[in-house]
């Protein structure tokens, strides 16, 4: 008997439509979930930090995987991240948007709080060791809110069933 090694997994449509859109020219579904595993594993976002009691306060899910974090900066990192692997220019063109005062993610240091670089050594934070993109770590619930919603929008997906944010 010959043993294989695939298996059939149920999905929701809107899970294989997400997908479909980050495949490359010729790549089958299960090359796109292998180079997206792949992926989420070389930047290390894919394995959740084992969550301490009453400590992880909200929960993020990214096309129905969950992970509960202690900070709204850790939330936002975990989703422009994800999504970056999903679609290698997602931080680019939503680095094209911005707040009425700071831009939603920077590929510089000196940009994350413009004028302010006061405000850059405390609250700026680098998505990834090395990635060279920034975000500020001074987001209200709101402006995190503001900001998924808008990252849903460049990535082509829905805030609310894409993108689930809550407390825990």
């Amino acid at each position: 008997m010959t043993r294989s090694n695939h298996i059939a997994v149920a999905l929701p449509e809107a899970t294989i439509v997400a997908l479909a859109r980050h495949a490359r020219p010729g790549e089958s579904l299960a090359e796109v979930v292998a180079r997206l595993i792949s992926a989420q594993n070389a930047v290390g976002v894919s394995t959740p930090i084992p969550a301490k009691r009453n400590r992880d306060r909200y929960k993020i899910s990214v096309l129905g995987h969950d992970r509960t974090c202690a900070t709204l900066a850790d939330v936002l990192s975990y989703t422009l991240t994800t999504l970056e692997e999903l679609d290698d220019t997602f931080l680019h063109q939503l680095s094209k948007g911005g707040g009425r005062i700071r831009p939603y993610v920077t590929p510089g240091f000196d940009d994350v709080h413009p004028g302010r670089p006061d405000l850059n050594q405390q609250y700026a934070r680098e998505l990834w060791p090395g990635a060279g993109w920034w975000i500020s770590t001074n987001s209200s619930k709101a402006d995190v809110k503001r900001i998924l919603s808008a990252a849903c929008d460049v990535a082509g997906l829905e805030f609310g069933r894409d993108v689930v944010f809550s407390n825990r």
